[in-house]
């Protein structure tokens, strides 16, 4: 070959190899599912619906550089925050979801009166952690949505309350895996 023909063939190589892996890659980062933004699963109708607002009160959307999925609201006075996040790893199998579970149990979260919680995704659990947080698995991936408020009392809402409202909006989000 001559001198310049190896460049043009380098270059048609590499052309070739970039339109062969088009439309093949799928992205596993934290803040994607299944090549969809994760925090677009819950949308400023559905917490209206679920914490009973008004169109008058504004709701912030907001993604740190962490792919975590903040919601921000002010009602009655109390600010309140959702936090959203998805687990970094991929899909797990149901082995590798009851053995990551029982391990999450016993290194953090049976220190923050965790119950079982019924009817949400493949398990469900809420605790203490992060002053009340669900942690759900749906189909092998794991999320957690965690409530805040800025309130001095434990919370407005009762445990239960708050309990049934990340419910409802994890079952949001499984609706539309």
């Amino acid at each position: 070959m001559k001198a310049i023909d190896k460049p043009v063939y380098l270059i048609i190589i590499t052309l070739l190899f970039l339109f062969s892996s088009c439309g093949e890659s799928v992205n596993n980062s934290k803040g994607e599912f299944n090549g969809t933004d994760f925090c677009l699963m819950i949308g400023t109708d559905d917490i209206r619906s679920v914490f009973n607002l008004n169109s008058g009160v504004e709701i912030e959307q907001d993604k740190n550089l962490d792919q975590i999925c903040y919601y921000k609201w002010t009602a009655d006075d109390i600010n309140y925050t959702i936090r959203l996040t998805k687990a970094k790893w991929d899909q797990k199998s149901s082995a590798e979801v009851n053995k990551t579970w029982e391990k999450q149990n016993e290194s953090n979260y049976n220190k923050y009166d965790l119950e079982t919680v019924q009817g949400v995704g493949d398990k469900a659990s809420w605790s203490d952690y992060e002053k009340g947080q669900l942690r759900f698995v749906a189909d092998g991936y794991f999320f957690y949505l965690s409530l805040y408020n800025d309130s001095s009392s434990e919370s407005p809402e009762g445990k239960q309350d708050r309990i049934d409202k990340a419910a409802q909006l994890a079952n949001v989000i499984i609706d539309k895996m």
